[in-house]
């Protein structure tokens, strides 16, 4: 496992992304020197403050959550080795101590699991986390379509794998575990990545085959639930024919055709 350097850290606090406590409470959380839940309490004290004076309007907390989440996604599209660390992370944050807002600006409106529209609520919700996570999703879903340099196309085809590992491990446990805005990202990255005549594949693959390895059940399970209809299961087997026609295609470099090969068994495996 890739321990993250200090001189990371480092650059974020000088960026004024995070603030030095901060970084010290998620190092020693990363470390095993404190659990998930004091590393929770530590790294969002700051603004928990906020929230409880009177005086902090709705935009400046937002400003605070959006540096926070921001920091995390950060450590999301850049070191894999630790997303089940920040999965953890999350879940507790998740869990604090509720934020009696009511008479106050909403930070943000969000849907639940029944389909009501309602305040977010701190933490339980996450405020401002979810759209914040979505934009990232979308912009680095776009990429590929730009082709930009090889060394930046490197960059973001890595930074593609790691947020929809990381999309996929939220997916498959914990608090947020079913949510269907991950599920549908799911379905749309397996997808895409058997698109060989027009799509980018060598970039959606390696992202396919994360979320089948890591919610593969799972994410069949959504599919069969959230797409029903007589066309649903040919949709899924067509998808799986045609990763075991890359497999065997000379379009795509060895691991691609390697990972399209684990794909088609992953697909059965997920029925």
């Amino acid at each position: 496992m890739t321990a993250i350097p200090n001189i990371w850290f480092y650059e974020k606090v000088q960026d004024e992304v995070v603030t030095a406590e901060q970084t010290a409470a998620f190092k020693a959380y990363l470390k095993g020197k404190i659990e998930a839940e004091e590393a929770a309490t530590l790294i969002t004290a700051d603004v928990h403050q906020e929230t409880l004076e009177d005086t902090t309007s709705a935009r400046e907390i937002n400003h605070e959550l959006c540096n926070l989440w921001e920091f995390i996604i950060d450590v999301i599209l850049s070191w894999p080795s630790e997303h089940l660390n920040v999965a953890n992370l999350l879940d507790s944050i998740s869990k604090l101590p509720h934020v009696d807002r009511t008479g106050r600006d909403s930070l943000e409106i969000t849907m639940d699991g029944t389909g009501t529209v309602r305040d977010s609520e701190l933490w339980q919700d996450l405020p401002r986390f979810w759209n914040l996570f979505s934009d990232y999703w979308h912009s680095l879903a776009g990429w590929p379509y730009s082709r930009p340099e090889i060394r930046a196309e490197e960059g973001a085809n890595s930074a593609w794998t790691n947020i929809n590992s990381f999309a996929a491990i939220v997916f498959m446990s914990g608090p947020f575990a079913g949510m269907p805005l991950l599920g549908d990202w799911g379905c749309y990255v397996v997808k895409k990545a058997t698109k060989s005549d027009y799509e980018p594949i060598e970039s959606h693959i390696p992202s396919a085959a994360v979320w089948l390895r890591i919610a593969g059940k799972e994410l069949g399970h959504f599919y069969s639930t959230r797409y029903e209809g007589t066309l649903m299961w040919e949709r899924w087997d067509g998808w799986r024919d045609e990763y075991k026609r890359i497999s065997r295609s000379d379009i795509v470099n060895i691991d691609c055709r390697e990972c399209a090969a684990e794909l088609a068994a992953l697909m059965r495996r997920s029925l």
